[in-house]
């Protein structure tokens, strides 16, 4: 098994691991890592703001119908 990572950048305090290279009975694979925590984070930050999207359509334009009420003056 080899394993292969992004060397740390100016922000990054740590190499980032990308995978690993398995080689088993004369072939190689490409096994990658997977960052559970960023897609998690993908999806809440997706979701929270599909919601707030949603919230704002309905404030700005809620389902029911307009009800207007008209008076009609009699003579």
């Amino acid at each position: 098994m080899i394993t292969v990572a992004q060397p740390g950048g100016r922000f990054r305090h740590g190499p980032r691991p990308l995978g690993a290279i398995v080689v088993q009975g004369g072939d190689s694979t490409w096994v990658p890592a997977t960052d559970d925590t960023r897609i998690t984070l993908l999806a809440l930050l997706i979701g929270l703001s599909a919601a707030t999207l949603s919230c704002v359509a309905v404030v700005r334009r809620p389902p029911w119908p307009n009800l207007t009420v008209t008076v009609q003056k009699t003579q």
